[in-house]
């Protein structure tokens, strides 16, 4: 029993949690007991005696002062802003329940009356989402993939400022959004607004918006820096292309992302694909900026309710009203030693999708024979590559199957010297007539090598290269080139890379595909970079998708054809629950690929000997 006296106080945090503080009287054992009660950990594990909860978790296991603590003689000081803090977050809880069950539109005369003065004009979209965003603590924006959500949140912190001028911003996004966040604000509000990349040194007070990648947040001292700034600030955090952080608590960035939401004046959400495998994925995302919820409030069935204009706004693909997008199939059949190397492959790639999932190395075994398959129906080349494909389960040629068969090894090592892949002289093809034309053409490739190799071959047209690797600065001079330079033809990378947060609809309309993985939200993704609002009704815009026959590209096609299907009907869903992608295999080291039970069983048909 604790000593007759130990007293416990209660107070709130700087970033508004609830700390349990002991005294000295307390005893190291009935410390752990304290310890185990409120965090779940049987020992401390820090020598510090305070214990931090959140509120909701304060409130579930409140109860305790009272029935252990107190009845045994002990005492609790609780600090002034403890009850405020506990009556706000059942406010929250009530406000929650109120906007995230009823749907909300504008009328037509609430979108007419709203002019705030803007170097350009908002679609009537835009104008509903914002008006939405308004009526929301916090906010969420799940509209589609070029709909203009950096556009809209940066308006909707204009209009946050007419009540507090003191607002500033903080985005976390992929490293491939830095340009939008940095160009957008010049191309949106008639004064000049202070856009700053994060960079670990002092943050300017002059600062209007900061710009950090998620890798950043997993430096301590950076994330301790940033959360410092936003305590001694007024600060709207924006978690852009928030679906990177949809594994919850269990991810790094998460947890970082939540110490920065519980500083923050206001946490909006910016992503298109907000549930890409299911619903947990749209619960972890609104804990982090709903603070004050319980968790268990996020559950299937009260998602499946929500409604938008209450929690998120949404713009659908289909309200975009964008022209049709053309795309076109090209199939080529392989070389003829490009076939022998394939065929070899399939046959010893056979095992690997029949051995079981026990085994160790079962998924990352077959993500990469998947990915080699793949690789080998482009440019069989790319197997003997040293090139770390660090994208794809740190992918390294030559595979083992190769490696183990002498003959093979020998047929790939030359595979270059005696043929030129079928792919690679379409598109030469294909270059040369762009070219005549003065057109800019998007290349799009999984592999690193891949780019490498149509970077040497596509070096009449002057081609720019940007992937993984590339650093910002170089990201920024080569998009650039391409966008301006007229002797810039073409533009090589990956979904990976410049799937997300660019946008290239403005110089170029036509796009090929060289390969593809399964994972259809790549896919579409890449496929809105030049497919975005602002286009005139009349362009067109064409996609090439190159498909070696009789080998896996025709799976791949074949399958992503019916997730997009899937994937359409999530995007001209306002709702968001209609459906979401199946992926069973989603935590397994086939993520990348996009893969799921459905895919293992059209490539083990494929595998079978004598099938195509």
């Amino acid at each position: 029993m604790p000593k007759i006296g130990s007293k416990l106080l209660v107070r709130i945090s700087l970033d508004g949690n609830i700390e349990l503080v002991a005294d000295e009287e307390i005893s190291e054992i009935d410390w752990q007991k304290c310890v185990a009660w409120w965090t779940g950990v049987s020992l401390p594990t820090e020598t510090t005696r305070i214990i931090k909860v959140s509120i909701p978790n304060f409130e579930a296991r409140k109860n305790w002062l009272r029935d252990y603590w107190t009845d045994k003689g002990n005492s609790v000081e609780v600090s002034p802003g403890v009850k405020e803090a506990l009556v706000n977050a059942k406010n929250d809880l009530e406000e929650f329940e109120t906007l995230a069950y009823s749907h909300w539109e504008p009328t037509s005369d609430e979108i007419n009356s709203f002019n705030p003065e803007l170097t350009r004009a908002m679609t009537d979209s835009q104008i509903r989402n914002v008006l939405g965003l308004l009526r929301m603590p916090n906010g969420a924006n799940f509209s589609v993939p070029g709909a203009g959500k950096t556009a809209t949140e940066l308006v909707l912190w204009s209009e946050l400022k007419r009540t507090n001028p003191q607002i500033k911003v903080l985005v976390v996004c992929p490293r491939s959004a830095f340009e939008s966040w940095i160009t957008e604000p010049a191309e949106v509000f008639k004064e000049k607004t202070d856009v700053r990349l994060f960079d670990s040194n002092f943050i300017s007070y002059e600062t209007d918006i900061l710009v950090t990648n998620y890798e950043q947040l997993e430096n301590s001292e950076k994330l301790a820096r940033l959360k410092n700034w936003m305590i001694e600030n007024t600060v709207l955090l924006v978690i852009d292309e928030a679906h990177r952080i949809k594994g919850g608590s269990a991810s790094v960035r998460w947890r970082a992302c939540k110490q920065l939401s519980d500083v923050s004046f206001r946490t909006d959400l910016l992503t298109g694909t907000p549930l890409p495998q299911g619903l947990d994925d749209l619960s972890n995302l609104l804990s982090l900026s709903w603070k004050n919820i319980p968790v268990g409030t996020f559950t299937s069935a009260n998602l499946r309710r929500v409604k938008r204009g209450g929690i998120f706004v949404r713009t659908t693909k289909s309200e975009l009203e964008l022209p049709p997008v053309t795309i076109k199939e090209v199939a080529l059949p392989m070389g003829v030693i490009q076939q022998e190397i394939y065929s070899a492959l399939r046959n010893s790639f056979g095992n690997t999708f029949i051995s079981s999932p026990s085994d160790e190395l079962y998924f990352e075994r077959r993500g990469k024979a998947v990915f080699t398959l793949i690789a080998a129906a482009t440019n069989p080349g790319l197997l003997m590559n040293r090139v770390n494909e660090d994208s794809y389960l740190n992918l390294t040629w030559p595979p083992r199957e190769i490696v183990q068969n002498l003959s093979l090894t020998k047929v790939v090592n030359e595979y270059v010297q005696h043929e030129i892949p079928p792919k690679y002289i379409w598109l030469t093809n294909m270059l040369k007539d762009r070219a005549s034309r003065n057109e800019k053409v998007i290349v799009w490739s999984n592999f690193v090598g891949n780019l490498q190799a149509m970077e040497r071959l596509l070096s009449p047209f002057n081609p720019v290269l940007i992937h993984g690797s590339t650093s910002i600065d170089d990201r920024k001079v080569l998009l650039k080139k391409f966008r301006e330079s007229d002797s810039c033809h073409v533009l090589l990378t990956n979904p990976q890379t410049l799937g997300e947060g660019i946008s290239l609809h403005q110089v170029c309309h036509e796009s090929v595909y060289v390969d593809r993985s399964y994972n259809a939200g790549h896919y579409l993704q890449s496929l809105d970079r030049i497919h975005r609002l602002g286009l005139p009704h009349d362009q067109k815009t064409v996609i090439h998708i190159l498909v070696s026959e009789r080998s896996i590209d025709e799976r791949v096609q074949n399958r992503l054809s019916r997730k997009i299907d899937l994937l359409g009907q999530i995007m001209n869903d306002q709702n968001l629950v209609a459906g979401c992608l199946p992926n069973d295999l989603e935590d397994s080291g086939l993520n990348i690929a996009g893969l799921d039970s459905a895919d293992i069983s059209d490539l083990m048909n494929h595998l079978k000997p004598n099938l195509s």
